[in-house]
């Protein structure tokens, strides 16, 4: 997504960074195979999810085999740091896998009292993994110091999380081209919009535990828009906005974009281009 033009502004070819890019998207892609399956989703960008159009046995096949293939593309490139990056992404697939197993974990605990630090440590694990690891591993092979590399990181980190808040905004009051609204709420799933809404309304727990808890078969579109009901009376949509919007506000005062114009007009641009899906959604 930005691996052209984050190589750039670090001083680095393109053909340097290629093969990090590839086996980064592979991983990617990998966990998207996995995901729609333990989440029933039968629908992905529009078009029906592997496991629905060749079943369970033959997803669990492709997406293991996109695993096991990933790092290939590492080993095979020509960067100078392949032992470096190769354990990045040992790490980054570990991290992975250890925010899908925090986040089936969150969806059956519901642990009120840490909803928030919970929700963000699963996401930190799913998404923001992805985008920082990618990140520094660009800024490995542009040979940042490691103190620019965390910077670079961290900035990164960040920039998953506002990710992920605006694709669970998206998932009821937009369009994901998963076929339907509320899928986040059809498979039990504590999104950004949950956790708002709860932190500020703790007593709607128990209606928005008995849904979410439901088996996803039986979840039923009047059970989504009790929820939807739930947050346009307490303007929770609202809220979930506003505070992303502080997110950005403070992703874009780091210090370190600002002593880095190039990164910043980078960071700028994606951030742009992860709200827009956002900008015009109806949630008066």
């Amino acid at each position: 997504m930005f691996i052209r033009d984050l190589a750039i502004s670090l001083g680095v070819e393109l053909s340097e960074v290629i093969d990090w890019a590839v086996s980064c998207e592979v991983l990617h892609n990998a966990t998207l195979v996995h995901d729609d399956l333990q989440d029933g989703d039968a629908v992905r960008r529009g078009v029906p999810t592997l496991w629905k159009l060749y079943g369970e046995e033959q997803a669990i096949n492709i997406g293991d085999f996109l695993l096991i293939i990933a790092p290939q593309a590492i080993m095979i490139g020509c960067s100078q740091a392949k032992e470096e990056l190769l354990y990045l992404f040992t790490c980054m697939s570990a991290r992975v896998v250890a925010g899908q197993v925090n986040e089936f974990g969150l969806n059956k605990e519901f642990p009120l009292e840490n909803l928030m630090q919970d929700y963000l440590h699963c996401i930190s694990g799913k998404t923001s993994t992805l985008f920082s690891g990618l990140a520094l591993g660009v800024s490995i092979i542009a040979k940042e110091t490691e103190e620019n590399s965390q910077a670079i990181e961290s900035i990164f980190f960040q920039l998953g999380h506002i990710f992920q808040i605006q694709d669970d905004i998206l998932d009821l009051y937009g369009d994901k081209m998963r076929g339907e609204l509320g899928c986040d709420i059809k498979e039990g799933k504590i999104s950004y919009l949950i956790v708002t809404h709860l932190q500020n309304n703790p007593g709607d727990l128990n209606t928005i535990k008995t849904i979410l808890q439901k088996d996803r078969i039986h979840t039923t579109d009047s059970d989504v828009q009790l929820i939807e009901n739930l947050f346009k009376q307490k303007q929770t949509a609202k809220v979930a906005i506003e505070s992303l919007a502080h997110r950005v506000e403070l992703l874009l005062g780091n210090q370190y974009l600002i002593q880095n114009p190039a990164l910043k007009r980078l960071i700028e641009s994606l951030v742009t281009k992860v709200l827009k899906p956002i900008q015009n959604i109806n949630i008066v």
